[in-house]
C-alpha cells in the first residue's frame, strides 16, 4: 500500500468546497495515473483517526483535501500512531479550506488541477513538529501542530469562534473584522516564559510560537520561521494602547516586526509559558485546545512534505 495515495477529505471544508470538488479531483487523479483510495471525515476529530487507522493498515502517502484545520487533524492523526516512524510518511495537502496559510510555505497552489500536479512531482521537504501540552477539563492534554500556535489574545479569538459557522461567513476579512472588533475586548495580562534560550516575564497581549510563518488569513506572525531548523519561532507582542494595537496589525501582514519596540522575537527548541490569571487561552493552527499552564516541545526533521519547491 505504500504506493497507494490515501486522501482523507473533510465534506465541509471550504463551505462544503472540498466536497463538491471531489469528483474533478478524481478525474484529474485518473489522468495523472495516481492511485488511490479517500475516505470522508464524519465528525470533528474523524480525519486524525482515520488517517490514524491507514497508517496501521500500511499506507505511507497521506494527503489530506481540505484547509488548515484538516491537515492539523490529518498529522495529529500520523503522530498519534507509534508503528511508523513519521518522518517515513509523505504528506501532501490539496488546498480547499476557507483558511490555507501552511500551504503558503511550500507554494502549494490553490488551484486544484495545479495542486495535483504537484502529487504528481513529488517533490519532497523535511519538517519539525510541535508538541504542545496544556490544561482542558482539568487534566493535561497533548497535541502536535504543524504550523503557528497562539496564546493570550490569538487564543481568545479562537475561543470566540468556537460557536460560529465557520462553514459559511467565515471568511478571511470576516476574520479581520473579527480579530480588530475584539481588541476592546480583551485585556493584556502577566505571562512568565521559561526557555531554554531566555526567560521573560512581562506585561502580554499576544503570543505566537510557531514552525511556519503564515496564520490569520496571512499574517506573517512569525516572519523569519524556517520550518526544518529543530527551533520554535516566539513573537511576544507586549501590552500597548489599542490604537498602535491596530497599526501593529498591518505590520503582522507585512512581516515587518523587527526592530518594532514592545514586541520580542526569540528562538528556543522548548517552552513553558505560564500566566498569573489562570486559564489563559491557547490555539494552534486556528483551533482552540484549552489553557495554561502550557509546554512546548519541538520534534526536528518530523515529517515529510510533498512540496512545490
Amino acid at each position: 500500500m505504500e504506493t497507494i495515495f490515501f486522501f482523507v477529505l473533510n465534506p465541509v471544508a471550504g463551505g462544503g468546497k472540498a466536497q463538491k470538488k471531489w469528483f474533478e479531483i478524481a478525474k484529474l487523479l485518473d489522468k495523472e495515473e495516481i492511485s488511490y483510495v479517500v475516505k470522508l471525515s464524519e465528525y470533528s476529530e474523524h480525519t486524525s483517526r482515520l488517517v490514524h487507522d491507514a497508517i496501521i493498515q500500511g499506507y505511507r502517502k497521506i494527503v489530506a483535501i481540505g484547509g488548515d484545520g484538516t491537515v492539523n487533524e490529518a498529522i495529529n492523526g500520523i503522530f498519534m500512531q507509534k508503528n511508523v516512524p513519521t518522518h517515513e510518511i509523505l504528506f501532501g495537502v490539496i488546498p480547499l479550506g476557507t483558511g490555507n496559510d501552511w500551504v503558503k510555505m511550500y507554494n502549494i497552489p490553490r488551484e486544484i488541477h495545479q495542486a495535483v500536479k504537484v502529487l504528481k512531482k513529488g517533490l519532497t521537504r523535511i519538517q519539525d513538529i510541535g508538541k504542545v501540552s496544556y490544561q482542558k477539563n482539568g487534566e493535561i492534554q497533548e497535541h502536535y501542530y504543524n504550523n503557528v500556535a497562539g496564546m493570550a489574545y490569538d487564543g481568545f479569538v479562537a475561543r470566540q469562534t468556537l460557536t460560529m459557522d465557520k462553514a459559511g461567513p467565515f471568511t478571511k476579512i470576516f476574520y479581520l473584522w473579527l480579530v480588530v472588533k475584539l481588541l476592546w475586548k480583551y485585556n493584556a495580562s502577566e505571562f512568565t516564559f521559561e526557555a531554554d534560550t531566555f526567560s521573560y516575564t512581562g506585561n502580554v497581549f499576544c503570543i505566537n510560537v510557531g514552525i511556519c510563518r503564515y496564520s490569520g488569513g496571512g499574517m506573517k506572525t512569525v516572519p523569519e520561521a524556517v520550518p526544518d531548523d529543530g527551533l520554535f519561532d516566539i513573537t511576544i507582542i507586549e501590552a500597548m494602547p489599542r490604537l498602535k494595537l491596530l497599526w501593529q496589525i498591518r505590520r503582522l501582514y507585512l512581516g515587518d516586526l523587527y526592530g518594532c519596540k514592545n514586541i520580542l522575537l526569540k528562538r528556543a527548541k522548548s517552552i513553558r509559558i505560564t500566566s498569573r490569571e489562570p486559564d489563559k487561552d491557547l490555539e494552534a493552527d486556528g483551533e482552540w485546545l484549552g489553557y495554561t499552564p502550557v509546554s512546548f516541545e519541538i520534534i526536528p526533521r518530523a515529517l515529510q512534505i510533498i512540496s512545490n519547491s
